[in-house]
């Protein structure tokens, strides 16, 4: 996500991003919050200060501008890798539980 958009920052995005993400689902009956969405934060500015600030408003990893290719891609692919991990691992307890029920029901 880019820091500098024309209607809202990306700090701001990324900010509104994670409150809507801890907001309970609807669908799930208010059970269950959304999965948290991996973010990136592409910037010219990337000193430590403004890194730390993106990090601190919700993005997971920064990148600066002009960036390389496999370089954004190698950090795609580590922040899907612990997504599908956390993802995975609450499916699996899930399943379990619903296991667990047929079980005793």
């Amino acid at each position: 996500m880019d820091w500098e958009m024309p209607v809202m920052d990306g700090l701001t995005c990324v900010k509104k991003v994670r409150e809507w993400e801890g907001r309970q689902r609807p669908e799930t009956g208010g059970r269950e919050k959304s999965k948290r969405l991996p973010v990136i934060g592409v910037t010219a500015n990337a000193r430590s200060q403004q890194i730390a600030e993106a990090m601190e408003a919700g993005m997971d990893d920064v990148v600066s501008k002009p960036f390389r290719v496999p370089e954004l891609l190698e950090r795609i692919a580590k922040l899907l890798e612990g997504w599908e991990k956390e993802g995975g691992e609450k499916e699996r307890e899930e399943e379990a539980g619903k296991e667990g029920e047929k079980a005793d029901g």
